[in-house]
């Protein structure tokens, strides 16, 4: 899914970058500390390793976003020289709550596979139909009328009719045959609407079950990140105030960039998640109300 990649490497690209800021200031402070001859030098060569660190990921983000945007190009036919910025953003939307066997229902009315399958039960049943009246006997009437005489005050009128009843007795064998093929094919048939119901079924309750674990997951990500900003700003409070050192910082700042990391996989899992219900739900170009969570 190309352009949910490039929506996921845009908000990496973007919390790398605030990453870097985040760590040039930290490298300044020890700069400055060590220059003032309150800070080791091994405080500043830490900061500077970090800041080192995260500008090597963004590099790396960047990378990532500009060659899935490339992906995205050939998908979707644009020239791979042209460059271009998505303006429709898939912000994370907690989804409402579904009723399963309503949606199930939903999905059978919907999906153009099932669709099919049930008109070849229809072929079919048809075809069973006819296999079966082959071998019935038939009737069959043909008759005329006319009129004869010298003239017409001298006629009358004549006609004849005549039946036939036929009963296919020397092909019985092969219509029997014929018969049992065609019940074979519409039981194969059935079966396999069968199974392709059981699948449909299968996929709605898969992609619920995956976007309420998804939907978990980027909530406890999402306090993660918060909790490790705070972290990371009482590290810097203390190193300011001369309490401890910048291995804390340091620590922290790795802290922040692996919740945010982790934070930007799960809003894709999650968006992956409701596209995946909208494909089982055969929902067709309404992937929007999907993704934007109605």
């Amino acid at each position: 899914m190309p352009y949910l990649l490039v929506i996921a490497d845009e908000t990496q690209v973007s919390s790398a970058e605030a990453q870097v800021a985040t760590s040039k200031v930290s490298l300044d402070q020890a700069v400055a500390n060590h220059q003032a001859g309150t800070a080791p030098l091994l405080d500043e060569l830490r900061a500077r390793v970090d800041y080192q660190s995260l500008q090597q990921q963004l590099i790396v983000a960047r990378n990532s976003l500009e060659k899935d945007k490339l992906a995205l190009a050939r998908t979707i036919g644009l020239p791979l020289a042209q460059s271009f910025n998505l303006t429709d953003k898939a912000p994370y939307q907690a989804f409402d709550e579904l009723d399963v066997e309503a949606t199930i229902r939903q999905a059978h009315a919907n999906r153009k596979d099932l669709a099919a399958m049930v008109e070849q039960v229809k072929a079919a049943e048809q075809q069973r139909k006819a296999a079966t009246a082959d071998r019935l006997p038939t009737l069959k009437f043909s008759g005329d009328y006319g009129d004869i005489g010298v003239n017409l005050d001298h006629s009358h009128g004549t006609g004849d009719a005549t039946g036939t009843v036929s009963a296919p007795l020397f092909a019985e064998f092969a219509l029997r045959g014929e018969a049992q093929v065609a019940q074979s094919q519409l039981d194969t048939v059935r079966a396999k609407l069968s199974d392709q119901n059981a699948q449909v079924d299968a996929d709605i309750r898969d992609a619920l079950l995956d976007i309420q674990s998804a939907q978990k997951l980027v909530e406890v990500a999402r306090s993660s990140v918060d909790l490790s900003n705070e972290a990371l700003k009482e590290a810097q409070e203390r190193y300011a105030n001369g309490v401890s050192d910048n291995l804390a910082v340091s620590q922290a700042e790795q802290s922040v960039a692996q919740a945010d990391s982790q934070y930007v996989s799960s809003l894709y899992r999650h968006n992956v998640a409701k596209l995946s219900l909208a494909r089982a739900l055969g929902a067709g170009q309404n992937y929007k109300n999907y993704v934007g969570g109605k």
